[in-house]
């Protein structure tokens, strides 16, 4: 285990251009910090919604967050009805694109080693190319999973599994480092 650390999306849907840049230190099995930094940017695109649905919420005579707390405060039913319209998910089954860029690793264990990243969403799974003899090695390769006639709350149970492995070993001792984050 490389290190593990607990991403928590909330931020992503709050924000107003739904995209967020991510760091976070990593933590070993017992909950210690450790040396390694987790760095992503996370990108959030509905698509039901071309970008009318914060014009369609102030047609209607609601207002986002930031303008009602503003002007006059938060009223507690307010903020709970809000609350309850961001999180509710529809459960028609709706096509979904997750685009996962994966840049580069550091400091991985090993000399001369070659290794490549596998991540897994789901029972999906895609992996970069391999690079030669390096422990640091610069990918800058984006993955492209599709899920076709899902539920939002289907998609958002799974995780995100993120792998590190030695290609040049085969099956025994391979595997470098593996990463986890649901969804949701």
């Amino acid at each position: 285990l490389l290190g593990k650390a607990k991403l928590f999306l909330e931020s992503l849907v709050e924000s107003k251009e739904n995209k967020i840049h991510v760091d976070v230190n990593l933590t070993d099995g017992y909950g210690n910090p450790t040396e390694y930094k987790f760095s992503c940017d996370l990108e959030y695109t509905c698509p039901t919604s071309n970008g009318t649905e914060a014009d369609n919420d102030k047609e209607n005579g609601q207002e986002d967050a930031e303008t009602d707390s503003t002007k006059e405060g938060w009223d507690s039913k307010r903020s709970e009805e809000i609350k309850k319209q961001r999180f509710s998910l529809p459960d028609k089954p709706l096509d979904f694109q997750i685009r996962i860029k994966v840049v580069e690793a550091r400091q991985l264990e090993g000399n001369d080693i070659n290794p490549v990243v596998r991540v897994t969403i789901g029972n999906k799974r895609r992996q970069t190319r391999v690079r030669q003899s390096t422990n640091r090695p610069y990918y800058n390769q984006t993955l492209f999973y599709s899920f076709s006639a899902i539920t939002p709350n289907e998609l958002f149970g799974k995780e995100i599994k993120f792998e590190v492995f030695n290609s040049r070993l085969l099956r025994s001792d391979s595997l470098i480092g593996v990463f986890k984050v649901s969804l949701f």
